[in-house]
């Protein structure tokens, strides 16, 4: 496969006064990792998660996945339901986050293939996911009564076999398709990174929200526990974002990876 691209749009953010408590280490930049998903399949048969927030919290010892719980008819954006979960196991110290157009076998598929052949690394992991991808792609839109293929994002992230975090993104309108890019992670002194993908609202972006309620947890709960603190700015962007966008809300899903306890769902906070 060889070295993954190190591409993505990002931007960073300094909470300057305001530094966020992560156990007793002082949060004091977010580092944000964003991409938009753009039109979904056409085909009303089709499920979309068009509308999608999903977000990875990456600290140098955990990683906590997010998702909504929404799933719209691709056509006309009617709730299908309120919870489905976009974030997925994919091994002890691996998850996946999943958004856009919905490929129902492909975490079967994944598995079926690490079944067979394990993986010796996380880059051995990410190319078995991408040509996972590739194959339900095809199999997905080749069956599709529309012309239009929509688009499919996947954020997979995890600790590998050195222990480092590390986060890789996969997207359906790459050249070729689904071409493998990882974000660089904690190049400069931070401790906190952030993938989030946000669509279907006007910037497609959701990085202010995200930092604005982190912030404002902190100010108004100085002592707050990671996982409160880091969930409490999930839902709060999420309901900002489902006030002007219906295709976003539903249940929040999330699951924390450490490398102490492996991959675990995380159902209260």
């Amino acid at each position: 496969m060889g070295q993954a691209d190190q591409t993505g749009r990002r931007a960073g953010c300094q909470l300057g006064d305001a530094a966020i408590a992560l156990g007793v280490t002082a949060l004091a930049f977010i580092f944000l990792v964003l991409s938009a998903i753009a039109s979904q399949d056409a085909d009303g048969s089709a499920a979309s998660t068009e509308g999608t927030l999903v977000a990875a919290f990456i600290t140098k010892s955990e990683i906590v996945l997010c998702s909504d719980g929404r799933v719209v008819n691709s056509s006309d954006g009617a709730v299908v339901r309120d919870d489905w979960s976009k974030v997925h196991r994919l091994s002890d110290r691996i998850g996946v986050l999943t958004a856009g157009r919905d490929l129902p076998g492909l975490m079967s598929r994944v598995q079926s293939r690490l079944a067979r052949r394990p993986a010796a690394s996380m880059s051995d992991t990410v190319a078995t996911l991408r040509q996972a991808l590739v194959e339900e792609w095809a199999s997905v839109t080749t069956a599709s009564r529309s012309a239009t293929k929509g688009r499919t994002f996947v954020f997979l992230a995890g600790f590998d076999e050195t222990g480092a975090p590390r986060l890789f993104h996969l997207d359906s309108l790459t050249q070729p398709e689904f071409r493998i890019a990882e974000m660089p992670l904690f190049v400069t002194v931070r401790d906190l990174e952030i993938g989030a993908i946000a669509t279907g609202t006007q910037t497609e972006d959701p990085s202010a929200a995200i930092v604005r309620h982190l912030d404002g947890l902190q100010h108004r709960q100085p002592t707050i526990g990671l996982h409160r603190l880091l969930l409490g700015a999930f839902n709060a962007t999420k309901a900002q974002l489902a006030a002007s966008n219906s295709r976003i809300g539903g249940l929040t899903y999330a699951a924390s990876i450490d490398r102490t306890n492996g991959f675990r769902d995380v159902t209260a906070w």
